[in-house]
């Protein structure tokens, strides 16, 4: 079976935008997942900022959980998009001119359209996500090498 790890990817949204995403591994992949929850809980609100440092986990109410998870989504697909998107097509300014592909635009473009968000995140990492179900979480790139050759 075949998958776009380790790959250039284009990642068509719809109404013509499409993310162009370099290649990035497996390792790449996991430290971006772990700077996101930092992220993450770096910007709850501060009630629920203490309720973290004060409560276990097991006694953490559900909400704070559920904003948790959902700023973590967002983080995550920010850095991604950050560390390993190559560019943008069909993304406008208002004037018509290419809007830039920096962090300010990305992060607009992510809060604008929370359904383009969403495909991009499921597209962007679910190869990643295949690997990991399958257990095999330092599966090689096809592209490395082996002693056999």
């Amino acid at each position: 079976m075949s998958r776009s790890i380790g790959e250039n990817r284009r990642i068509e949204v719809g109404y013509g935008v499409a993310f162009l995403i370099g290649s990035f591994t497996f390792a790449e992949y996991k430290e971006v997942e772990s700077t996101a929850m930092r992220l993450a809980r770096a910007t709850l609100p501060p009630a629920m900022a203490m309720d973290v440092e004060a409560l276990d986990d097991e006694d953490m109410p559900v909400e704070i959980e559920d904003t948790t998870r959902g700023l973590f989504a967002s983080k995550q697909l920010s850095l991604m998009l950050r560390r390993f998107g190559v560019g943008w097509e069909g993304v406008e300014m208002e004037d018509g001119t290419a809007a830039p592909f920096d962090g300010e635009a990305i992060d607009q473009f992510l809060s604008m359209y929370p359904g383009a968000a969403l495909l991009l995140q499921q597209s962007l990492l679910s190869p990643y996500i295949a690997v990991v179900s399958e257990g095999k979480s330092s599966a090689l790139l096809p592209d490395t090498g082996t002693p056999e050759g």
